[in-house]
């Protein structure tokens, strides 16, 4: 259960950082000191507390069939200096110089560029950690082919853009061939110029929280297009992905064995019949391919997954081919190409008739749908939330999220305002698709174990000594707790972790008043309502919902938008603004029309808050109502008796 909090004032005591960290340090010394006598113990004993028998997820948040994998863990650090592709300091030399578990951290931020593909062979154990770099992340950007991880194992990556960058190539951009114990997180990869994401893997694959955007070529270009894998022995789980403005194969899988679990696709186009008109199908191997290992079996669990049409939408939901056995459970897909989202159920819209697939002309979609009580739990390993919770979860955290660039903030835009299109080339991406991200400042890491000094100083850890190898109580080495800590808000709070809060307008925790907004080169009057979200972990709500009273007029027809918090400032336009959906009559009482605004797209925008907290007045949110019913908005419109249904937010939400 919940505890309901009323908050009715917001108070701080804050500390400068330089006084603090030195009385938190003279305090401390005696801990440090036993921890340094603990350390050297350590060494003399060899990996000290290590937990390594007992199974951990990769990191908090960690989903799926590679779920337990251990990258790095326990090995040592290598740390990237310079944006080279190859030498002393870059990511390619920490890669190939690798002999036994090592993690990968950045301490400079920028573009690698690569003129051909990057590829690692028979690498195991490796951890490299994008969420490390200063400045504006890490991107990987190539002119020809891409990333491709070879017959390697126990591999985790983490918060890098990939994309491609040039038209002239015509090849996927990751690739994990041959691997196994896979686990790919937080990544944006974007405008493959045939296809963003091929997993060919030969055991345990989990892609969670990836923005997969904009692929050039609207024939092969898809999300997971040939997903290839016998069936029987490993599974492997897409989870909490973000694909938008794609074409032909979205989400194409072959032979194997499938969870497809609480992913959100926006803007999926029907290319070609032949190539697949569904949001998620299943196509077997054909040809020779077919000849060599048999008939070809698909298995999948499909649960909680959210599509959302844009103006040329698959004509069915679900195409599955021959052999086929799946679970469907809690899918919904939005039909509206415009408007307030409204998702219908969806696991019944099947694409049933005979259709020309690729090779096979005129094989028959025959599927076996498998009853409730029947969901293939011997391979489930991911544990799934309504389709409502995956399309915040998604939108609010998913790609490179530990420092999001313009690009992934406009793919989040255009599913909550529902526009944007494809591309067919980087000469179509809104806004010129290249930017050099800011490097930032290297940090200070004395003890050369990956750990700013400043990160230790403030646990009481003493700055010039390493810890990437002395285990924590909970099992984790202290270098995965940073790696953890760099991450705590790509993941979405667990529901012991937050509790219900109502944040009320009349309690001096916010204001309202009027603004002029133009709109399609009309000036127009929109009352506006500001709420202080300082009482809350930034991106830490799981839900929201905003009531309020309507007095003096008989209508709730009202549009609701957030203000951006990179509007320019006095001129706001429709550029500025995020649309959150139509308020919902609630209905009357004395205090006026009571309303509720229930969209989901609410508790994304108060969690992307969270992205600008180097700006100030971060924790200010503003909304504005737009009247659809012909007449002007004015300030008592939204006003309302302190004993009534005052504006409020109720929250579900993590507190400071």
């Amino acid at each position: 259960m919940f505890s309901l909090k009323r908050i009715t004032a917001v108070s701080f005591l804050r500390f400068s950082s330089p006084h603090r960290a030195d009385a938190l340090f003279q305090k401390s010394i005696l801990h440090s000191i036993s921890l340094a006598l603990f350390i050297v113990l350590t060494v003399l004993c060899g990996t000290g507390a290590s937990q390594n028998n007992i199974a951990l997820p990769a990191f908090p948040g960690a989903e799926g069939a590679a779920k337990f994998t251990s990258g790095g863990r326990g090995g040592d650090v290598y740390i990237v200096t310079n944006t080279n592709t190859s030498g002393e300091g870059s990511l390619p030399y920490g890669i190939e110089k690798a002999d036994g578990p090592r993690t990968i951290v950045f301490n400079t931020g920028g573009v690698i560029h690569f003129e051909d593909d990057y590829e690692f062979r028979d690498k195991q154990n490796l951890t490299i950690a994008g969420q490390t770099a200063p400045g504006d992340g890490i991107t990987l950007r190539f002119d020809q082919g891409g990333f491709r991880i070879t017959n390697c194992e126990d591999i985790i990556v983490t918060h890098l853009r990939i994309e491609n960058g040039s038209d002239e190539g015509r090849d996927d951009l990751l690739r994990t061939n041959g691997s196994k114990n896979i686990i790919l997180s937080h990544l944006s990869i974007r405008w493959g110029s045939r296809g963003n994401f091929v997993g060919r893997p030969d055991g345990p694959l989990t892609v969670q929280y990836l923005i997969n955007a904009e692929p050039t070529d609207r024939q092969l270009a898809g999300w997971f297009g040939h997903m290839r894998q016998e069936r029987g022995v490993f599974s492997h789980t897409i989870h909490k992905n973000l694909g938008i403005h794609q074409a032909g194969r979205l989400n194409m899988f072959q032979a194997g064995r499938f969870e497809f679990i609480n992913n959100v696709t926006y803007n999926g186009m029907a290319r070609r019949p032949d190539l697949g008109p569904y949001y998620i199908m299943s196509r077997p191997w054909h040809g020779t391919r077919e000849s060599e290992l048999g008939p070809q079996l698909f298995d999948a669990n499909i649960i909680g997954n959210v599509m959302i049409d844009g103006n040329n939408p698959p004509a069915a939901t679900f195409g599955f081919g021959r052999s086929s056995r799946v679970y469907i459970e809690g899918n919904k897909r939005d039909r509206n190409a415009s408007g307030s989202f409204t998702p219908e159920p969806a696991d019944n819209d099947f694409f049933e008739s005979e259709v020309p697939c690729g090779d096979h002309r005129g094989d028959e979609f025959a599927h076996v749908r498998l009853p409730l009580d029947l969901r293939m739990s011997e391979y489930q390993h991911t544990r799934a939330v309504s389709a409502r919770q995956a399309y915040i979860d998604v939108l609010s955290r998913s790609g490179a999220s530990a420092a999001r660039d313009r690009h992934d903030h406009r793919y989040v835009r255009d599913v909550m305002n529902k526009t944007g299109g494809h591309a067919s080339s980087l000469d179509d991406i809104p806004g010129g698709a290249f930017q050099e991200p800011d490097k930032g400042e290297p940090a200070q890491i004395s003890a050369e174990d990956g750990i700013p000094d400043y990160w230790k100083v403030e646990r009481g850890l003493l700055a010039d000594v390493a810890y990437h190898q002395v285990f924590a109580s909970n099992g984790y080495t202290y270098l995965e707790k940073y790696l953890h800590w760099l991450m705590r808000r790509s993941i979405p709070p667990e529901e012991l972790e937050t509790e219900k809060l109502v944040i009320y307008l009349t309690d001096g925790n916010g204001a309202q008043g009027v603004m002029v907004v133009t709109l399609e080169q009309e000036t127009h009057r929109m009352d506006w309502l500001q709420f202080d979200l300082s009482i809350i972990e930034p991106g830490m709500i799981n839900d929201a919902y905003l009531e309020l009273s309507i007095r003096n007029s008989r209508s709730t027809r009202y549009r609701v938008y957030g203000l951006d918090h990179d509007h320019p400032g006095a001129q706001v336009s429709r550029d500025n603004l995020i649309f959150l959906g139509e308020l919902e009559n609630a209905g009357e009482g004395q205090d006026g029309i009571r309303a509720r605004l229930t969209n989901p797209n609410l508790a994304v925008f108060l969690n992307l808050t969270m992205y600008h907290q180097d700006q100030p007045d971060s924790e200010l949110v503003t909304l504005l109502f737009e009247p659809l019913n012909g007449s002007t908005a004015d300030f008592d419109t939204m006003d309302s008796p302190r004993d009534g249904f005052s504006p409020r937010l109720i929250l579900d939400a993590v507190s400071k």
